[in-house]
């Protein structure tokens, strides 16, 4: 399989107001606008290359509020971060499709789509500074559409699965705890090369549709209980900064995932194992 990652929080606005006893800034306040795509794709097929699972997030701008702090030697600044609305939509290629049909898979689509809201509130948020730093972020994000189905909706095929029950979605939250540690001084690490290690806890929604497999020709049910689950994401890396005080950076990062497959369709299967690199630009 290929996966592809590809994301933006494209910045819309910053200003920073009030003066601290050092004359540095007291408040700053910023706008931006996130978008994701995600896709899954099976590139070495025998006849073709289908895409497998395509996930699209966008929504309202996400709005930033932060408090520096002159006076603590620890506590640097307090940030709050609100994303009003979000929506993520999980589609298939055609291909994958039509096969699931072909091959009378009892259910032939899992249909992603639904809206959220996200807040989160960050002790020593890292705002572009170029020196050691522990971070701590808590977040949590709650489902606010309600179409009937919850997170998902199912597409069966009526003949095959007319006495199949999926049960709609009941639980509306999930919750994250991160961790990052920058550091500039030390080995392999300096104020042109940061080094970056982050970790992240997250407790997400096992979607509650069965697993099918196909045996002796026959495709056979392991049913699946809706449940929350402990899912884990790690970053270790360097972040390059040019010769000036610019706060422009490259980022190059190794990615590590152990949890819920994290692709919409794919969400009702556990311990899915995941690495990767991850190159990032920050303006």
């Amino acid at each position: 399989m290929v996966e592809v990652h590809w994301g933006i929080d494209a910045p819309l606005y910053a200003q920073k107001f009030g003066k601290l006893a050092n004359n540095s800034p007291k408040w700053g306040f910023a706008v931006s606008l996130p978008l994701s795509v995600h896709v899954l794709e099976d590139m070495w097929d025998p006849i073709t290359a289908p895409v497998i699972n395509t996930d699209y997030r966008f929504g309202s701008p996400r709005l930033r509020l932060i408090r520096y702090i002159s006076a603590n030697k620890y506590l640097k600044n307090i940030s709050f971060s609100w994303l009003p609305q979000f929506h993520e939509c999980t589609h298939l290629g055609d291909e994958i499709t039509i096969y699931r049909a072909d091959a009378n898979l009892p259910i032939t689509r899992v249909n992603v789509s639904y809206e959220y809201s996200e807040i989160q509130l960050t002790l020593n948020d890292p705002d572009g500074s170029r020196e050691n730093r522990h971070s701590l972020k808590i977040g949590g994000m709650y489902r606010i559409s309600n179409r009937g189905y919850g997170w998902f909706s199912i597409r069966k095929d009526a003949e095959m699965t007319g006495d199949i029950a999926i049960e709609n979605s009941t639980h509306r939250v999930e919750y994250y705890v991160q961790y990052q540690f920058q550091r500039v001084k030390g080995f392999l690490a300096g104020k042109r090369a940061m080094n970056v290690f982050s970790i992240e806890a997250r407790n997400r929604l096992r979607y509650g549709y069965p697993i099918y497999k196909m045996i002796d020709g026959e495709w056979v049910e392991k049913p699946v209980e809706e449940q929350m689950e402990w899912c884990f994401n790690a970053y270790l890396g360097w972040k390059f900064f040019p010769k000036s005080e610019a706060k422009q950076s490259i980022g190059f990062y190794f990615h590590g995932y152990k949890g819920i497959a994290p692709y919409g369709q794919m969400r009702n299967y556990p311990s899915y194992p995941f690495f990767g690199a991850s190159l990032t630009y920050e303006p």
